[in-house]
Parts: C-alpha cells; structure tokens; sequence
C-alpha cells in the first residue's frame, strides 16, 4: 500500500489499488482526505509527526489506522521525503500488522500466565535446556532447596541430585526426547547440605526445554517410617502379651502352691510363715504388673468405672521409679483426701507413662533432672501435668 501525503496539512496527494482497498474507499475519495482522518491519534499531534517524517528526523511509524467500515488496524510506515514537480512530499509505504502484533499479544500473554503460574505453583518446578542447564523455576524450587533463584540459574539439575543416589543422568533423555513423560524417585541435595527424598515428574515442553514438576516425599517417608514402627511395636506388644500370659500362669501355680504349703504347714514350724508372706506378696506384685503390661498390649475397648485416681497415681509412680534411670527423680503433688473420677484405670495409666516418657527424652542428656508430675481435676474433668524442672524447661500437658 503507498500513500502520497503533503506534510504541511496532510492532505492525501494520490493512493494506489493497494491502499485503496485496504481503507475501503475509492482513491478518489482518499485524495479527498487527509491523513488526520485515518489515524486514531488526536489530530493536533499528527502535523508534528509529518514534520519529523519531512525532515527526515524519522522515517518509521507504528499507528493505528481507521477503514471505511470502521475498523481499526494496525499499520508500520516507512515515510521518505520526495521532490516532485517542484514541492516536497512524503511517499509512504504502509505494511498491514494487526495479525503479526495480535499473535506477539498472544504470545506474551501466555507469557505472562505461565509467568504467574510459575510464581503461584505450590510445587517445585524447574524449566531446564535439553542438556540440563537450569533457566527457570518457581519460588516454591527455591524454598524447598534453600537456594536465591540467582544462584539456581546457574546450576544444572544434575548438580543438584545426590552423587550417591545418581549413577546416571537425573532423567531419562531417551524417554522425554520421544515425547514421553518421565516419573521417576530421587533424592536432592539442598544448599546446607542436607537430602531431600522427591519425586520428578518431567517432560519435554513444545519449545523443547524441560519442565520438572519436584515434590517433596520427606513427609511421606516419615509417615511410612512412623507406621513401620507403630508395626513394630504392635508386634512387641502382641510378643509381651503372649510372654505376659505365660508369666501369669506360672505365677498362678506358684500362688497356688504358697496357699497351699501355708494351710499344710505344721503349727510348730511358725518361722516360715514370713518367707512364704514375702513370697505371696512378690507373686501377687508381679501378676499386677503383668495385668498391667496385658492391658498396655491388648486391644480393649475402655473400661470406665468410677476410681479413686490418687492411688492409681501412686501405683504407676512406684512402678515408673523401677523402671527410670536412677539420676531420675519422680515426685507427685496432689491435695489430700481422695480425688473420685470416672474412668479407665489402665488408660490412665497409659496416659502417665506417655507424658513421663516425652519429659525424661528432653532429660536424656542431663544428669541430674527431676521430673515433676501434678494432677488437678474435680468431678467433672481431670488434667495431668508432667514437667522436667531442670534448666530450659520443658513442659508436656
């Protein structure tokens, strides 16, 4: 398209087909114009631009023009100054640029949504060349890995895989070069040294840079470790329960055969009923505790009664004095008189020996610690206290 244009007033000197049919109207109205009347801008801005193209000062312009039917298109002038038949004119050529500025639009607004994307993931994504050199990633990636994304940038991915953990590549090339999408398990190293379990899902993006979707497992790893464990002691506690039994009906015949040598023991031989006491009374300590390690083990539903919760205190304090360390001391506080609730003596048993376990960890590298339990409650509501009472304390409610 080529317009011929006065630079004074802007008149439309001559138009080709062209132009012509781009605009809409015939040449003869185009010369009947001036170019104020094609252009968006304010028409007291155009002349100065007209000016600039006359002397030369500036030879191409973006504008956006109007057509005959009222649309706006967008167009790139190449504006040149001409004599012709003694007066100076503007020859300009004119290059139609809706479609090409309409498809950078598109482009830099997806631009920008992946750019928020990006930025808002709540996963580590890392966006890499083909050979693994790292050229993008969200904050999330930084975070997780404990480095500035500066520093990222000008990592491979490789480097940060563990050596250990990594005999190959991090990513199976072969797979993602044939369009496929690659889930594979690794373990990363974070910037203070640490390792991190994750799993990679990557794929090839249509530009052909790599996009590595990196989640966290180290939670994941810690339940399957916690229930490996509670598995464990699930074990232990059916083994105690099946050892507990045994134990129980050994110490049920030697119950048995106490009561039985004291009823048959001859009158005149008095100075054995104190050993065969001692010995009822061990018997009938060892099938409490036994009772006691059977209720810890076995799966029962609760037994709620109405006890008096101050000698149950004083019992699991007797028994948790055997089996602490002797640098260890336990001290119980309650108010005189009884303290009735309804409840499950075996629970709360339970309950106790979990608080003194969680203070005495936090007492483990002391010497000299004491660990301090209180019992507070009425009818209504009962609440254990166990604190350790040495230097920094800790205390578990």
């Amino acid at each position: 398209m080529a317009l011929v244009i006065e630079p004074g007033t802007g008149r439309i000197l001559d138009a080709n087909a062209a132009a012509a049919r781009f605009y809409g109207w015939t040449r003869a109205e185009l010369l009947a114009m001036r170019v104020m009347e094609l252009n968006t801008l304010p028409p007291e801005e155009v002349p100065a631009l007209l000016a600039r193209a006359a002397s030369e000062e500036q030879s191409v312009f973006r504008f956006r023009h109007r057509t005959a039917s009222g649309e706006i298109r967008d167009v790139q002038v190449h504006s040149n100054p001409l004599e012709t038949d003694g007066r100076r004119v503007l020859f300009a050529l004119l290059y139609d640029i809706t479609e090409r500025l309409r498809a950078e639009r598109a482009v830099e607004e997806s631009r920008q949504e992946y750019r928020l994307l990006l930025e808002d993931a709540a996963e580590a994504i890392f966006i890499s060349s083909p050979t693994g050199r790292l050229l993008d990633c969200s904050h999330r990636a930084c975070d997780l890995l404990g480095y500035p994304k500066e520093e990222l940038l000008q990592m491979e991915l490789e480097r940060l895989m563990d050596p250990e953990d990594l005999p190959g590549p991090p990513l199976r090339i072969a797979d993602l070069q044939a369009g496929r999408t690659v889930l594979v398990q690794r373990q990363m190293v974070r910037k203070d040294g640490t390792r991190l379990h994750v799993e990679l899902v990557a794929k090839t993006l249509k530009d052909g840079r790599l996009q590595a979707v990196v989640r966290d497992l180290s939670a994941r790893h810690a339940l399957e470790d916690q229930l490996r464990q509670a598995q464990k002691m699930e074990a232990v506690g059916e083994l105690t329960g099946g050892i507990a039994h045994d134990l129980n009906n050994m110490l049920t015949v030697v119950l048995t055969n106490t009561e039985l040598v004291a009823q048959t023991l001859p009158a005149d031989r008095g100075d054995l009923q104190a050993p065969l006491e001692d010995l009822r009374a061990a018997a009938r300590r060892g099938a409490a505790m036994i009772r006691k390690l059977l209720g810890f083990s076995r799966k029962a539903p609760l037994n709620f009664s109405t006890l008096d919760l101050v000698p149950v205190v004083d019992d699991v304090t007797a028994t948790m004095r055997r089996m602490l360390p002797e640098h260890i001391e336990i001290i119980t506080a309650h108010e005189a008189g009884s303290l009735p609730v309804r409840g499950d003596a075996g629970a709360i048993e339970q309950i106790l020996l979990n608080l003194v376990d969680n203070a005495c960890k936090y007492a483990a590298r002391a010497s000299d610690r004491t660990i301090d339990i209180r019992v507070r409650g009425d009818r209504r509501s009962v609440a254990f206290e166990v604190a350790d009472r040495g230097p920094g304390v800790h205390r578990v409610q």
